[in-house]
C-alpha cells in the first residue's frame, strides 16, 4: 500500500506549470516502459523485461 500526504505550499504559475510538465513527462515515461515490457513479453514466452534492456529500449528517447 502506497501511503500520501497532502500538503499545502505557495508556488509561483510559472512553477506549477512546470510541476504539470513534469508529471506529463513522466507519466509519458511511465506509458512507454510499460509497453516495451508487454512487447519484451509477449516476445520471450511472458517472461520480464530487466532494468538493464528496459534502460536500452528507453536511452535517448526522452531528451
Amino acid at each position: 500500500m502506497i501511503r500520501t500526504v497532502k500538503t499545502a505550499f505557495n508556488a509561483s504559475n510559472e512553477d506549477i506549470d512546470y510541476l504539470f510538465f513534469s508529471n506529463r513527462t513522466s507519466a509519458e515515461v511511465w506509458n512507454y516502459c510499460l509497453v516495451v515490457a508487454k512487447e519484451y513479453s509477449l516476445a520471450n514466452d511472458g517472461k520480464w523485461i530487466n532494468k538493464i534492456l528496459l534502460r536500452r529500449y528507453l536511452r535517448r528517447s526522452f531528451l
